[in-house]
């Protein structure tokens, strides 16, 4: 937990940075983010501003390329996000009329004897 406590004020700090439209590729956020990723014992951490004008800026760390697997399959710490996927799923769930507030999950799921 003491790596992702920093990391997760890091990337809170780079999302309001972000926001705000002061992100840019000479940004120390990008910086500190690389030497952040680095730290990770295992997993990737990447930055992205997609600002008004001009190309996407962006930093990929954390990555072992000594392994010899690329990036785009090596594995991220997802942290919390789960939540939020939860959350979006038991809205839709709940738009399209399969459950209410109300519904407990042991409505939903089979009885004990069948795991």
């Amino acid at each position: 937990m003491k790596v992702r406590s920093p990391l997760l004020l890091l990337l809170l700090r780079i999302g309001a940075a972000t926001c705000s439209g002061e992100l840019s590729a000479e940004s120390p956020f990008l910086s500190a983010a690389k030497e952040e990723g680095g730290k990770l014992a295992a997993g990737c951490v990447i930055v992205a501003e997609v600002p008004p004008e001009g190309p996407p800026v962006y930093q990929l760390s954390g990555t072992d390329e000594s392994v010899g697997v690329p990036p785009e399959h090596q594995i991220f710490e997802i942290g919390s996000i789960s939540k939020v996927f939860t959350g979006l799923l038991l809205a839709i769930a709940e738009s399209e009329g399969r459950v209410s507030p109300d519904t407990k999950l042991g409505d939903l799921l089979p009885p004990p004897s069948h795991y």
